[in-house]
C-alpha cells in the first residue's frame, strides 16, 4: 500500500500512514476541514482517476472510491492534481505514456465526484510532432506565485537531433495562463525568456550546494568545497576498498552538445 507522510512538523518526519490504494500517482486535495485522495487506479494502459474521502490522520477511507474521469483517449491517464478555483473543480493528469505521446490534459466538474468536462484546447501542454529541445513533457502540477502569476513544474527530457537524452527525465519550469477560465502553460524550453525579479535583489537562488548529487550516503568530511570553485575535490583516498562507498558529483549545469 502506498505510505502517506505527515508533513505538518517542522522539526523532523512523521511516522508514515498507511492508506488503501491500489495504484500510482496519489495526490492530496483539501478543502476546508476535508481531505480527498486522488491517483492513478490499477495498472495498464486503461487506467482511471480515481478519487476517495480520507482521514489523514488514521489512513481510514471516509467514502467509497470511485472513477472521477478517464482523460481524452490516450492511454495511461496518470498524475492527476486537483484544484478548486471560482468553484470549480479543476483536474489536471498525463496521458499517452511517458515517451512520444506524452502530454497533458485538463478537464472540470462543479461537483468534486464528477462528471468533468474536458478543457477546449487538450492537450494544453505537449511536445509532440514538435522540434522543440525538450521532449516527452507531462507530469505537470500547477502553482501560484506571489506576485500572482502562474507556472507549470513539469517532467520533460533534453533530446537532440539524433534522439539521445542521455540524462533521462528532468524537472522544468514554464509559464502559466489564465486568460479566464481555463489554464494554459507556455512550451516547455531548456531556459526562460524575459525572467525579470521583482526587484534588484530577488531572483532564482538555491543553497550553497544543492547541486551536488549524491549515491548513497557521501561523507562530506571526505571532500573540500571550495566557495571559490564548483567542483568538489577529495580529501581523503582510500588504500584499501571501502564498504562506505559514496559518489559525488555536480549535475549538469549546461545544455549538453
Amino acid at each position: 500500500m502506498p505510505q502517506l507522510y505527515d508533513i505538518t512538523r517542522k522539526d523532523q518526519w512523521s511516522d508514515p500512514v498507511y492508506f488503501d490504494f491500489k495504484g500510482i500517482d496519489p495526490s492530496i486535495l483539501f478543502g476546508g476541514d476535508k481531505a480527498y485522495i486522488h491517483g492513478s487506479a490499477s495498472l495498464g494502459s486503461s487506467t482511471k482517476i480515481n478519487l476517495f474521502e480520507i482521514d489523514l490522520a488514521t489512513g481510514k477511507k471516509l467514502s467509497e472510491e470511485r472513477s472521477i474521469w478517464g482523460g481524452t483517449g490516450g492511454v495511461y491517464p496518470e498524475g492527476p492534481h486537483l484544484y478548486k478555483r471560482n468553484g470549480w473543480y479543476y483536474l489536471m493528469i498525463s496521458e499517452g505514456g511517458t515517451h512520444d505521446g506524452h502530454m497533458i490534459t485538463i478537464a472540470r466538474s462543479r461537483d468534486i465526484w464528477s462528471p468533468y468536462d474536458p478543457g477546449p484546447n487538450n492537450p494544453f501542454l505537449a511536445a509532440r510532432g514538435t522540434n522543440e529541445y525538450i521532449q516527452y513533457t507531462g507530469h505537470c502540477d500547477a502553482f501560484q506565485d506571489e506576485t500572482g502569476h502562474w507556472w507549470g513544474v513539469c517532467l520533460g527530457v533534453r533530446k537532440d537531433e539524433g534522439g539521445r537524452f542521455v540524462m533521462g527525465r528532468k524537472a522544468f519550469l514554464t509559464r502559466g495562463n489564465r486568460d479566464g477560465e481555463w489554464l494554459s502553460f507556455e512550451p516547455v524550453r531548456s531556459h526562460i525568456i524575459n525572467l525579470t525579479p521583482k526587484d534588484e535583489f530577488a531572483a532564482f537562488s538555491a543553497l550553497t550546494g544543492i547541486g551536488y548529487l549524491y549515491i548513497r550516503d557521501a561523507n562530506l568530511t571526505n571532500y573540500d568545497i571550495g566557495r571559490d570553485s564548483d567542483h568538489p575535490h577529495p580529501v581523503t583516498c582510500w588504500p584499501f576498498p571501502s564498504v562506505n562507498v559514496s559518489h559525488f558529483h555536480r549535475k549538469e549545469a549546461a545544455k549538453a552538445t
